[in-house]
């Protein structure tokens, strides 16, 4: 075993797990250049390869570029070529793995689901099984399968039954992390905020810095949920750091977003909009068409909601759009619902109608939940307004019962100020009198919760404020002391990569002469064997030519040597 060549390729596996990916890739080159060369072992070139391909599989999911892709899928062929000749290593069970999340990040989930299947009935060894599971618990994720997901994590919890943390920390940290995410789309947040917190934990502990990220982010998503707004902005900051740090930019994407939904939580709708505006902007190239179409619904909600009906029905036909393209129908219901809300605002009842029949059309189709009140509402109106009261009674009643019960104050209270309304319009004033009751009440709780979010956007954004000036005030304390270290910290740093440029100096100086001195033994022999056949048939001046071209080669020789 070449041990120096090993090394560099532990370098690699630690740059790849940091997420330093061009580091990484060039020291996984080095030792496949180096390999060849030094004679490396088969299994050895399959590791680089397969190093390679993981790393730029990798590239490939965070910059959304399919020529990394292209990449990763060659380096992965030569790998399972040169495993072909003993199939039963644990490369060949690697190479499946790689191959399970090369198709994942391409979205062909048929062939991963295969792959992450085959290379857990190959693996021999528990860290592969586990890697295995992991991977089909992503794929769940990915498919949005809950049960599927929670069902690879229970079985990496039976296999780590006995394996102490500190022992396989890597290892739980892919169960915890499958578990932290499957329990959020569940909307179990108190179970997933307990993985979540282990998750971070561990990946900290082996400097893994995209399990670090997504354990962050799903605890500020937990504390946003839960309206702990001010400790989940915290997170989502610093998961956002480290994130614009690794440049994983389809998790950036999602951070910005979930940013923007929490200012606007906060009824901070101007930097609501800052955080899309940046998401359409900067990363339209990663943006895939479901998130795309959530945005443009976002951003349609704040213009409605902050009295600018008309820049709200561009954008919430946009979304309409998209969702209709790409057949989204659970999205294009909540779009539907959008506009039909929109167009009453902007008094066109007639195309509100239209929308708000095709709404309930897919809702009817699909069961979603999402915006289903707010339809109701739409309808409520519209037959309110064709003096249609016993229509508009039952949909505002509807429209309260499920504003209630998913927590959707705003539709609740639009929907007892209708009640109200209708009641009066029907000549039942004491129910009218009733639901203008709980209409003022729920008012003013709501005016409550709003002032209090204000205050606690004024909050953060003071800590954020503060934050940076202590920054800027440390960045100036240390500029000194950092003078007075620099000479020395240079001469250290220059030291290591004067040690660093030796060794691979001497690595590369032994390749090249090793292989110079090839070509000129051939010219130092031939030359002999022509000097001797021609030797009686040359003048003296000629013998002198043989004597420059011997005192070359025995000159370049010691160079060669010399080096």
């Amino acid at each position: 075993m070449n041990k120096p060549l090993y090394l560099l390729i532990d370098d690699s596996v630690r740059l790849f797990r940091e997420r330093q990916l061009k580091k990484a890739v060039n020291t996984a080159l080095i030792a496949l250049e180096f390999g060849k060369n030094e004679g490396l072992d088969e299994a050895g070139l399959a590791k680089v390869h397969l190093m390679l391909s993981l790393i730029y599989n990798t590239n490939g999911l965070y910059q959304n570029d399919p020529s990394f892709f292209k990449k990763a899928f060659y380096h992965l062929e030569v790998a399972k070529e040169i495993n072909e000749s003993n199939p039963e290593n644990e490369a060949t069970t690697g190479s499946k793995l790689i191959e399970g999340q090369y198709h994942l990040n391409i979205k062909e989930y048929g062939k991963c689901l295969t792959d992450f299947e085959a290379a857990f009935h190959l693996a021999k060894s528990l860290d592969l099984k586990i890697f295995a599971l992991a991977g089909l618990g992503n794929l769940g994720i990915a498919k949005n399968d809950v049960n599927f997901a929670l069902a690879q994590a229970q079985k990496m919890e039976e296999l780590l039954e006995g394996v102490s943390r500190s022992n396989a920390p890597q290892l739980w940290a892919e169960k915890f992390q499958i578990y932290s995410q499957a329990y959020i789309l569940q909307q179990d947040y108190s179970k997933s905020l307990e993985m979540s917190q282990e998750l971070l934990r561990l990946s900290k502990s082996i400097g893994d810095a995209e399990k670090e990220v997504i354990a962050l982010r799903n605890i500020a998503v937990v504390c946003g949920v839960k309206s702990n707004y001010k400790i989940g902005m915290q997170y989502f900051l610093e998961a956002l750091t480290k994130c614009e740090a690794i440049g994983f930019k389809e998790m950036l994407v999602q951070i910005q977003i979930n940013i923007g939904t929490l200012y606007a939580h906060l009824y901070n709708y101007d930097e609501a909009i800052k955080r899309y505006e940046s998401v359409l902007g900067q990363f339209s190239d990663v943006l895939d068409p479901k998130t795309n179409t959530v945005v443009f619904n976002n951003m349609g909600n704040i213009y409605l909601t902050s009295d600018n009906p008309q820049t709200a029905l561009d954008y919430f036909k946009k979304a309409n759009k998209l969702a209709s393209d790409h057949q989204f129908a659970d999205l294009q219901a909540y779009s539907y619902a959008q506009l039909s809300r929109t167009k009453i605002a902007l008094e066109d009842l007639e195309e509100a109608k239209q929308d708000a029949l095709s709404a309930q059309s897919f809702y009817e189709k699909t069961g979603a939940v999402s915006g289903r009140q707010i339809n109701l509402l739409n309808l409520s109106k519209i037959a309110y307004s064709d003096a249609n009261y016993e229509l508009a009674l039952e949909h505002a009643l509807q429209s309260a019962n499920l504003s209630k019960q998913i927590k959707d104050d705003a539709s609740e209270i639009k929907a007892y100020k209708l009640l109200a309304l209708i009641f009066k319009q029907m000549g039942d004033f004491a129910m009218a009198y009733e639901y203008q009751e709980r209409y003022s009440s729920i008012q003013e709780e709501f005016s409550k919760v709003q002032r209090t979010r204000h205050n606690l956007d004024m909050e953060i954004r003071h800590a954020i404020r503060e934050q940076q000036k202590e920054i800027e005030l440390l960045m100036k304390e240390n500029e000194y002391q950092s003078q007075l270290l620099l000479q020395g910290e240079q001469i250290a740093r220059q030291n290591e990569e004067l040690l660093r440029v030796n060794e691979d100096l001497r690595q590369f100086a032994y390749i090249a002469s090793h292989d110079l001195k090839e070509p000129l033994r051939m010219i130092s022999s031939f030359s002999q064997v022509i000097h001797k056949i021609a030797k009686p048939h040359l003048a003296e001046k000629d013998h002198e030519y043989f004597n420059y071209v011997f005192e070359g080669v025995n000159r370049m020789n010691n160079l060669l040597d010399g080096l």
